[in-house]
């Protein structure tokens, strides 16, 4: 069984990511690429954390870049169903305008 299973979903008024297991630095790469995915099936995207179990600095990292690259040309980002303890480093790090409120 993979660590983290990363799902991208077209949806009526967005492209829905969604991630479950653990999500570190050996297991970025299938972040990025579902989050490549979901920025070239349509926007706005939502990223649903809400199966993640484990979430790490590398990973906010490609969540950072990827939103930068997404308000470089006008499209949108949020994330839904945060963890408390992943919601607390996401305000840490200073991407809590992210959080779906």
């Amino acid at each position: 069984m993979p660590l983290l299973t990363v799902s991208v979903a077209p949806a009526a008024d967005r492209v829905v990511v969604r991630l479950a297991g653990e999500a570190d630095l050996s297991t970025r790469p299938l972040l990025d690429q579902g989050l490549a995915d979901a920025a070239a099936e349509g926007d706005p995207i939502e990223v649903d954390l809400g199966a993640v179990r484990f979430f790490d600095a590398s990973c906010l990292g490609a969540l950072g870049v990827f939103r930068a690259r997404l308000s470089a040309s006008g499209r949108t980002c949020r994330l839904v169903g945060v963890p408390p303890r992943t919601r607390r480093i996401i305000d840490l790090a200073g991407l809590g305008d992210l959080l779906a409120s």
